[in-house]
């Protein structure tokens, strides 16, 4: 996850409304979600050093925008779009854990 942390700083001075920026965020918020974290806004902003308030802002723009989807199987919760893969450029090229230590599948 550092190689997005590193990118996502990067962001940091960007205007609210960069794609990336919400891309990048739906990413590490899905990270965080999978790992069953209680809070991931707050962690999130925990690991970028920013204010709550401001990933939390991201995290909105990112559901508005699509780049974040709400999980049919875990209801209250968002996952990532494919949109948002395609738009990184990582659909394709690895696989997801689903959550059971046998099942992946290819995205």
């Amino acid at each position: 996850m550092d190689f997005t942390v590193e990118r996502i700083k990067l962001l940091q001075d960007a205007p609210i409304t960069e794609p990336n920026l919400f891309a990048e965020m739906a990413f590490l918020y899905d990270r965080e979600v999978k790992a069953n974290r209680e809070e991931p806004i707050k962690h999130l902003a925990l690991i970028l050093n920013w204010d709550e308030e401001t990933v939390g802002e991201i995290v909105s723009g990112a559901i508005e925008k699509g780049f974040l989807i709400k999980d049919l199987e875990n209801k209250g919760q968002w996952r990532i779009a494919q949109k948002t893969l395609r738009f990184l450029k990582l659909k394709g090229t690895h696989r997801v854990w689903t959550g059971s230590s046998t099942k992946y599948r290819s995205l």
